[in-house]
């Protein structure tokens, strides 16, 4: 044959050669140079990974004319029939083929009782032991157990949990990773240099990514790119000949579905698929997109070092376009969408209409409501079920003046709650101290409660910091800014000042200030304690016929 494929040709021929496994070939060179060899291995990992190379080196290792060492030279005879596959004294087996205990007996059982014939170990290289069945890994066992000196099996695996604890006990396990991004980049880069093949950086890292890990892959996607785009491989090459959607269109679908045009989403879908791409790869890559997102949303600051970049397994100038395009969601409202898509994916393996469902899955995306708070939904039921609707159009004057107290500027409001405070200060009781604060600060609360449960919430998210010069300071954290607000409010804040009142039995100033040095607890201990979600729509039959109406979801902030 006069073409040989690169997964092939550039086959590793030392340890030193093989890519991501520092971990395996480490050890195995120290072992061999310590003589330290054991009668059996096991090679586990997922496919492309570097399991059979592996093996045919530690074979070439062991019988190599210089005698054991960690290098083999790829010169001898010996060395040069393992590679193609010859050897008299290393026999390879496809247990998917030949998985009967008859055909362990021949091969292995009689074939140990005789003396390697060049080389100075007989080496049974088995793969994909887990097809062996079982009886016949019962007739393999005894041999393993005590095998002749000169005897070393290699089993090499997929499904290791497949493969019975009696075998796995008797075996050095060796557990291969996928390879990671950056040195699949790498091994592509270095390969298509010897090639002389020019290839762009972005061209380069779909096929890693499309690779998944395995080197055999990644070749494998490099021969059949340069076979269609010659000896200059652009990205629109390789994503025309591998059917993957560019992150440009990506980049478009969520941006149409911040804008919420259902129209433009519908349109674009069916572009896509009318273009011939798969259903299945669309949803996918969709997924790694929204992923790639929320990382850039929970990052913070610049993606300076190494392996904040590898995160992304993108170029620079991607990760700074997902970093700006996730400014327009909040982090949940991504989890919510990953879930959607995810969901979708898994419908669309068993479904007759993939396409249907993938709309549907946009749909729901498109027309999803941003994240909302509980205390917001329970505040706004509390305004509506308390006669708010018919106050506001027997009153309309008095609501008019309301809105435009808060619209007004937030210094005219704090100039107004100034006043009113140091006009309390001047009748509050002086006899009051700390620890009379604190001790009637739970009777506060359960007195707004009564009074205003809407209100209640946003008091529980202060802190009672101290009682100087007669005024109470409640301190709330950076993210409370909306409960501080709340509760400045003329109508609120005089609430709060009649249950201080009732509790202390005078007036007795209170004042709101902001921290903004630190974040608030992602959650209030008060409100942990009481947050169950089963609990609370049994509780109000409301919230579970909004729920089931508007199919909306009660999530923790």
């Amino acid at each position: 044959m006069s073409y040989l494929v690169m997964a092939l040709k550039y086959r590793p021929q030392v340890f030193e050669e093989i890519v991501g496994q520092d971990h395996i070939t480490i050890t195995l060179i120290n072992a061999i140079k310590s003589k330290r060899i054991a009668h059996s291995y096991l090679f586990a990992g997922p496919r492309g990974t570097g399991k059979t190379t592996t093996a045919r080196i530690l074979a070439k290792s062991l019988n190599c004319a210089k005698g054991i060492t960690p290098i083999p030279c790829n010169i001898c005879d010996s060395c040069k029939e393992i590679n193609l596959g010859r050897s008299i004294d290393v026999f390879e087996m496809d247990a998917a083929s030949k998985s009967k205990v008859d055909d362990i007996r021949e091969l292995i059982i009689e074939g140990v009782k005789y003396s390697p014939v060049r080389g100075k170990y007989k080496i049974y290289i088995i793969d994909e032991v887990q097809m062996l069945s079982p009886s016949a890994f019962d007739a393999l066992l005894k041999t393993i157990e005590e095998p002749p000196k000169n005897v070393v099996f290699v089993f090499a695996t997929t499904e290791p949990h497949e493969i019975p604890p009696t075998i796995l006990s008797r075996c050095q396990r060796f557990d291969f990773r996928r390879v990671p991004f950056s040195d699949l980049v790498m091994t592509i880069e270095k390969i298509a240099e010897k090639e002389k093949i020019k290839i762009k950086e972005d061209a380069v890292f779909i096929l890693a990514r499309k690779a998944d890990g395995s080197v055999r892959d990644a070749l494998s996607l490099l021969d059949q790119v340069i076979a269609y785009g010659g000896k200059e491989i652009e990205k629109e090459v390789v994503e025309k000949i591998l059917g993957i959607v560019d992150q440009q269109t990506l980049f478009e679908l969520t941006d149409i579905i911040a804008k919420k045009d259902a129209q433009k989403g519908l349109a674009l879908l069916s572009q896509l698929i009318d273009s011939g791409v798969d259903i299945q790869d669309f949803a996918k890559g969709f997924l790694d997109h929204l992923r790639n997102l929320l990382i850039a949303k929970v990052q913070k600051g610049s993606l300076e070092t190494q392996a904040e970049q590898r995160l992304f397994d993108l170029s620079k100038e991607y990760i700074e376009k997902y970093k700006k395009e996730s400014e327009k969601f909040s982090d949940t409202d991504i989890l919510r969408m990953i879930n959607i898509v995810a969901d979708s994916a898994y419908i669309l393996k068993r479904t007759s209409e993939p396409r249907v469902h993938l709309e549907i899955a946009l749909m729901k995306m498109i027309k999803m409501e941003k994240n909302v708070l509980l205390e917001d939904v329970i505040h706004k039921l509390d305004y509506l079920f308390s006669g708010g609707l018919k106050k506001e159009s027997e009153n309309k004057s008095k609501d008019r003046h309301i809105e435009k107290l808060e619209k007004d500027d937030f210094s005219s409001k704090k100039a107004d709650l100034s006043n009113l405070t140091e006009e309390l200060s001047q009748k509050s009781s002086s006899s009051l101290n700390w620890d009379d604060i604190k001790s009637g600060w739970d009777r506060v609360l359960e007195w707004v409660k009564k009074s205003k449960v809407s209100l209640w919430p946003c008091l529980v998210e202060g802190k009672l910091a101290s009682f100087e010069d007669g005024f109470i300071n409640l301190l709330f954290y950076n993210g409370r800014q909306f409960h501080k607000q709340q509760l400045e409010k003329k109508d609120n804040f005089k609430l709060v000042q009649k249950a201080l009142e009732q509790v202390y039995g005078s007036p007795v100033p209170i004042k709101f200030t902001l921290d903004t040095t630190k974040n608030a607890p992602s959650k209030n201990p008060r409100i942990k304690s009481n947050f169950d979600k089963e609990k609370i729509i049994q509780k109000d039959p409301l919230i579970k016929s909004l729920l089931e109406n508007f199919e909306g979801e009660i999530t923790e902030e």
